[in-house]
């Protein structure tokens, strides 16, 4: 299960958790998700890379297509408030990647968006609370939304 779209019922946050082997093609499908529903792509999200996450097949030219998918849709919603997105990588070659996705990133760059990058979700605050955080650790009050497999 490469990648799943989990909603916390209880804060309405999005956690987007990325296992195995992640693909190019995987991505766009979640590119297209967000895209058909753009409420997903308006609300906060927490990105878990895990450590078992292999990045390996995702180019350079990959990451730039989906940032410019990315680019385009979230400049095309109405923000009510900045977005906040927190990336949190289970290894280094993990960080490598979201480092070119979110180079240049902040929340006046028109896409409405506050973003963080950490190696643990204790390092995401003050962009997500001690109580949010707690519930991604426990795993608490979680729907999952998505699954988007080979």
């Amino acid at each position: 299960m490469p990648i799943t779209l989990n909603l916390n019922r209880i804060w309405g946050f999005h956690v987007i958790r990325f296992h195995g082997r992640v693909t190019f093609e995987q991505l766009t499908q979640l590119g297209r998700l967000h895209q058909s529903l753009p409420s997903f792509a308006s609300a906060d999200a927490i990105h878990v890379i895990d450590e078992n996450a292999d990045l390996s097949a995702l180019l350079t030219e990959h990451v730039d297509t989906l940032r410019e998918h990315y680019a385009t849709l979230q400049r095309s919603i109405d923000f009510y408030m900045v977005r906040r997105a927190a990336w949190v990588c289970g290894t280094v070659e993990a960080c490598r990647i979201v480092e070119r996705w979110l180079a240049g990133r902040h929340s006046r760059d028109g896409q409405g968006t506050e973003v963080c990058l950490a190696a643990s979700l204790a390092e995401i605050t003050p962009l997500f609370s001690e109580e949010e955080i707690d519930a991604v650790e426990r795993w608490s009050d979680f729907t999952e939304l998505a699954r988007i497999d080979d």
